[in-house]
């Protein structure tokens, strides 16, 4: 289901249906049923249905809490996701900055904990009581637990972004402490059952973040030692497959077709003027009727943070990466074009880092060349 609130596009996925009915279910049979004795079952369900809307509500107004602060600082919001587990919200980039992220981070524990406190002053209604509770623990079970892609562990991950002055090894450090802490959450939930303690829900959601860390850190593993500079594995400028502004979307169709690049950088005389993206010209509906129409309408204009300097290294690539949300960039050094450094490139670095060995007979030595084939 999609809808707009507040002008932000929102997606439920089926999995709230689920949680409406679990709710519904769970608060009208037990809590509202000592909380309004001598009323009829159906006042039971009907406050139970009232209170899981309040309840779904919260959530949804928590992630808002998160999108209002970021289009504060001009970051486009493409949806707010919600599922039985919580909700997501998901920017048009990465938040650029550490005092950006965690002020953005924060506003969604900050609402719950605000609405909390208006709950409180009504707290004699049971509804508002079970609405407040939920708030408080909404806003503490985000803010306490240091997990991506928790609220705690986003301002953590700020923190230690400020700190060290790397996006990518903040993200790491805080991967390894995610799936620490997730193993500890399903040890203590698997106990608790031992204990005939109401602890299931602790393994599933210990087990929820220990898939997002380990998707995580499979990203930034190793980037505390990406220490070489990008100019030893760069692919030279004679070497890049470059396509210029006047060229036609059949010679992007033919040049991916020879080559299998994903992404081109585009010439205008001997400048880059930016870069163009083969699986976004193929998204255009006229793909194949307008072969003959020009790429130009489809480059991405070459901003700083798709460059980098040829002295800097492959960490500071990395982050240059994951913040401009592209797959590569290219190296300067001073004004003149120097080459271009892959996301794959870098990934094979990291690899050989975390997987130390014996080299196979295919396998080439980290200084070589990884553009190189052959």
């Amino acid at each position: 289901m999609h809808f707009r609130l507040l002008g932000f596009p929102i997606s439920l996925h089926y999995s709230w249906l689920v949680a409406f009915c679990l709710l519904t279910w769970a608060l009208s049979t037990a809590m509202f049923k000592d909380a309004l004795p001598g009323v009829p079952m159906r006042a039971h369900w009907a406050a139970g249905a009232v209170a899981t809307l309040f309840i779904l509500a919260s959530v949804l107004f928590h992630e808002i809490a998160h999108a209002v602060v970021a289009r504060r600082y001009q970051y486009q919001i493409k949806r707010i996701y919600l599922h039985i587990l919580g909700g997501w919200t998901v920017f048009d980039r990465e938040l650029q900055t550490p005092n950006i992220e965690a002020r953005v981070a924060a506003a969604g524990p900050a609402f719950s904990f605000g609405l909390a406190g208006i709950l409180w002053c009504f707290s004699a209604d049971p509804i508002v009581r079970e609405l407040y509770k939920v708030n408080m623990m909404l806003g503490a079970y985000n803010l306490l637990i240091p997990c991506v892609p928790l609220d705690g562990g986003r301002i953590l991950h700020a923190f230690l972004w400020a700190r060290g002055g790397s996006y990518a090894v903040a993200a790491e450090q805080m991967a390894r402490l995610s799936k620490q802490i997730s193993n500890g959450m399903m040890a203590l939930g698997g106990l608790g059952i031992i204990l005939q303690f109401n602890t299931f829900w602790l393994i599933i959601v210990g087990i929820v973040l220990r898939i997002i860390a380990a998707g995580t850190y499979k990203t930034v593993q190793q980037s505390s030692k990406l220490t070489r500079p990008v100019q030893e594995i760069m692919v030279p400028t004679n070497h890049v497959r470059t396509l210029p502004i006047t060229a036609s979307i059949q010679d992007l169709q033919t040049t991916f077709l020879r080559h299998g690049y994903k992404v081109y950088p585009v010439m205008d005389g001997d400048t880059v003027s930016g870069l163009v993206h083969y699986q976004n010209v193929r998204e255009d509906p006229t793909w194949l009727e307008a072969s003959q129409g020009a790429i130009r309408p489809h480059v991405v204009p070459l901003r700083q943070e798709l460059m980098v300097s040829s002295q800097a290294t492959l960490q500071e690539a990395l982050d240059q990466m994951l913040l401009a949300g592209s797959d590569e960039v290219l190296v300067y050094s001073h004004d003149t074009f120097m080459g271009l450094v892959k996301r794959s490139m870098i990934l094979r670095v990291q690899q050989s880092i975390s997987e130390p060995g014996p080299m196979k007979k295919e396998d080439k030595p980290i200084g070589f060349p990884l553009w190189e084939n052959r």
